[in-house]
């Protein structure tokens, strides 16, 4: 099989092109190369992050709308940072109202965030806690955010 190269013929097997030049010549500029940016390594606060979700699962509490469970997820509810060694801070992005939590419980497997913000969500409408405490999604445990 014969192979046109600048309108020379070159036989497939055959030596090397000495003649060849590129048809599109093309050229890197390295000063307007794109910077690489290596992956961020920090993970960030695990204790945070597991809280969140789990309050997320957990969804709705006392005083909220009823919602399908479709729509737990569907939004970004809450925000939970900590604020130093000892405290993380939740933002409760549908009530407005943000509430501290004492870091040492995010530690602990069988806390049950849900269940500690219903009565927190109780507490703050002036409610008594009742039957509506024990609901099984606010009984999920936190487990070993690690």
């Amino acid at each position: 099989m014969a192979v046109l190269v600048d309108g020379n013929e070159a036989e497939e097997g055959g030596g090397p092109f000495d003649n060849f030049q590129p048809v599109l010549e093309t050229s890197v500029d390295l000063h307007n190369a794109p910077v690489y940016q290596p992956p961020n390594a920090t993970i960030g606060d695990l204790f945070a992050l597991n809280l969140k979700l789990a309050l997320q699962f957990a969804q709705p509490y006392p005083g909220d709308e009823l919602m399908s469970e479709d729509n737990v997820f569907s939004e970004e509810r809450f925000g939970v940072c900590r604020l130093n060694n000892n405290e993380h801070i939740i933002f409760d992005h549908a009530t407005g109202i943000d509430v501290l939590i004492n870091s040492a419980l995010l530690e602990g497997p069988e806390f049950c965030p849900g269940l500690w913000y219903a009565g927190k969500r109780h507490e703050e409408m002036g409610l008594w806690p009742n039957d509506v405490l024990r609901e099984e999604r606010y009984l999920l445990e936190l487990g070993d955010a690690l």
